[in-house]
């Protein structure tokens, strides 16, 4: 980051996601931005309830201890943070009150829709798609209401209606409820145009 800091005349730091946050603040007259896609920590205690087994408990709630210790020690060092929603704001300005003005929501990862285009013949209908990566635990928490708010409702009226699932480490296909009979797991795709 220092090389390309003063190699390009970098006048902002942009990091993105949570665990750069360790490289906020560390350059003289350049202010670093924290882009928190998610508040990890406010993640993981979400998740806290649902948690099934003694040992996996355990390791949920210490995960949860280790990212607030990480975040609540981290962030304070950017100059600004930035996050998808204000109740992310106000959740994190609640454990870290040093932050307050210095958190920005509303903000949402961006897409060149410019490379998207769209196609009014070929589509398929009755067909959704999920997308996202499953190492980003709200993914894999949305995938799982997903599947037990809404897909139950869709196939209601829609029987032969089918989801495909694309992402990077995508949930193993016997770990989906049974009712998932219409559903493609493609996994990581080079393209996701096709």
């Amino acid at each position: 980051i220092h090389r390309q800091i003063y190699t390009r005349a970098i006048d902002v730091v942009q990091l993105e996601y949570t665990v750069m946050a360790q490289c906020a603040g560390r350059f003289r007259h350049i202010p670093s931005i924290v882009f928190e896609h998610d508040v990890y920590f406010q993640s993981i205690a979400r998740g806290l309830p649902n948690t099934r087994g003694l040992v996996q408990r355990l390791q949920a709630r210490w995960e949860y201890l280790r990212a607030l210790r990480y975040e609540v020690r981290e962030l304070p060092r950017a100059d600004r943070v930035q996050v998808c929603s204000r109740e992310n704001r106000d959740y994190l300005e609640s454990f870290v009150p040093e932050l307050k003005g210095r958190v920005d929501d509303q903000f949402r990862a961006g897409i060149d829709t410019s490379s998207y285009a769209f196609k009014p013949d070929g589509r398929e209908p009755g067909t959704m798609l999920f997308l996202g990566s499953f190492r980003h635990l709200p993914n894999q928490e949305a995938l799982v209401w997903f599947f037990s708010e809404v897909l139950p409702l869709v196939q209601e009226r829609r029987p032969s209606a089918r989801l495909i699932i694309i992402g990077s480490d995508p949930p193993p296909r016997h770990s989906l409820p049974k009712t998932a009979a219409n559903v493609e797991l493609a996994g990581f795709v080079e393209d996701i145009r096709e």
